[in-house]
């Protein structure tokens, strides 16, 4: 019984799939993410990280597969998943028991977990997304020689980008501090043109300048806190509620 399982995991893992933040503005500017597909976002502000969680639980509502997180960063904040499930109506321990976390806290570690164990996370878990928070930081330690620390990058990037198209997954590469990528120039090269897809989001005048660099095209958008809901799901949510359960005369 758990092979048959495993297997339908797969063959589910296997499909085309594709998910948005459930944020309209932002999902309409940005488009979706697909499976198959390496996106980078570059962030000078840590709506980044609920953003991240965001997708997590949307990719669970609409899929309901495993989610690899590796957090560069210490990133990820288990409450806050827990609002989020909350505020779209999914249960909570089911959410977390399907984001498997790992931190690693140095570039070696960071590179063996990709390198070596990545794949086999992703094979026995099924995972349908996989998310690799804060990708630079463990490797811009002042103690590594920054040559070194960059083919390191380049190694863990490339197998990244093999295993998200050998194994389908939705996959989201992130950076906080905008200035990492600007000391940088080869990272930046790097992280700039090899994804799929790139956002970033930038400290506007009382917003957030999210910017598509590749169309450059911009939009301002003011975050809601994460356990808030917006007005736009507010709306949808009553019409939706009015459409399937008419009121009694």
């Amino acid at each position: 019984m758990r092979a048959i399982t495993k297997s339908l995991v797969l063959d589910a893992q296997r499909i085309e799939r594709d998910v948005s933040s459930a944020l309209k503005p932002l999902d309409e500017f940005i488009g979706t993410f697909k499976s198959s597909s390496v996106s980078f976002i570059d962030s000078a502000s840590k709506f980044l990280f609920d953003f991240a969680s965001l997708l997590c639980v949307q990719e669970i509502m609409r899929h309901d597969l495993p989610i690899v997180f590796l957090d560069g960063g210490n990133s990820i904040n288990p409450f806050v998943l827990a609002n989020l499930a909350k505020r779209f109506g999914v249960d909570r321990e089911h959410v977390l028991s399907r984001v498997h976390i790992s931190r690693p806290f140095t570039a070696y570690q960071m590179s063996t977990l990709i390198g070596e164990r990545l794949e086999d996370r992703i094979q026995e878990s099924g995972a349908g997304m996989l998310v690799v928070s804060c990708f630079p930081a463990p490797y811009l330690d002042e103690d590594l020689w920054w040559p070194e620390a960059l083919e390191l990058v380049r190694h863990g990037f490339s197998t990244v980008k093999e295993l998200t198209e050998r194994w389908n997954t939705i996959t989201l590469v992130t950076n906080y501090k905008l200035s990492n990528m600007y000391r940088r120039s080869a990272l930046r090269r790097l992280l700039y043109t090899e994804p799929d897809k790139v956002v970033r989001f930038e400290n506007g005048v009382r917003c957030l300048r999210v910017v598509l660099p590749r169309e450059e095209r911009w939009m301002n958008y003011v975050p809601v806190a994460h356990n808030q809901t917006t007005l736009a799901e507010y709306v949808e949510n009553k019409v939706y509620m009015t459409a399937e359960e008419p009121s009694v005369r």
